[in-house]
């Protein structure tokens, strides 16, 4: 083989690997990007918590008042509860049958969340939090002060809150005694 021949295959060679380098490395068209879609109503677990927060923080002012005045109408927590649980709130008549109201403000803290199950259609949050009742007095029909010397002022206390479609936000579908170990000190 002559040296112009080889020559020529060297230089065809360089050009075609040129040409490939420079094609490989080129922008393709650019590719269409999807747009994200919502795979959760909640995008963390802090948002979820502070959801939470809110309706629990507005249920709680609104119980209070119903406490304070003595008369089992719960009308005003209803834009925070279930269907279910506003019907078992409904039927709870023990204040007034007894004749009994109360006295002050309650208030919580230490919230957290135990669980959040969610996806983009329904979510389930449940949440531990440090109720206090220490400026609550119970107060009987004739004024006096009847709050049983033997109550916790503060106890540990769960919150179950299912997401609502159509209101767009959480609603409290359960509450009650938290079962395990006492976290409020």
């Amino acid at each position: 083989m002559s040296l112009t021949l080889i020559r020529r295959m060297l230089v065809a060679g360089v050009l075609a690997s040129a040409t490939l380098a420079a094609t490989a490395c080129a922008p393709d068209e650019p590719k269409p990007t999807s747009t994200p879609t919502s795979t959760a109503i909640f995008a963390s677990e802090d948002d979820a918590l502070q959801a939470a927060i809110d309706v629990y923080q507005k249920f709680n002012a609104a119980y209070d008042a119903i406490s304070a005045s003595g008369v089992a109408d719960y009308s005003s927590v209803k834009g925070y509860v279930t269907s279910d649980y506003y019907a078992e709130l409904e039927s709870d008549k023990s204040f007034e049958d007894e004749g009994l109201h109360t006295a002050g403000e309650s208030t919580f803290d230490s919230t957290s969340v135990v669980s959040l199950e969610q996806n983009a259609h329904a979510a389930m949050v449940r949440v531990k939090l440090c109720q206090d009742v220490r400026n609550i007095k119970v107060i009987d029909n004739d004024g006096n002060d009847v709050t049983s010397q033997e109550r916790d002022d503060r106890f540990p206390y769960e919150v179950l809150l299912h997401w609502d479609a159509k209101s767009k936000q959480l609603r409290i579908a359960d509450a009650g005694s938290w079962q395990e170990t006492d976290f409020c000190d």
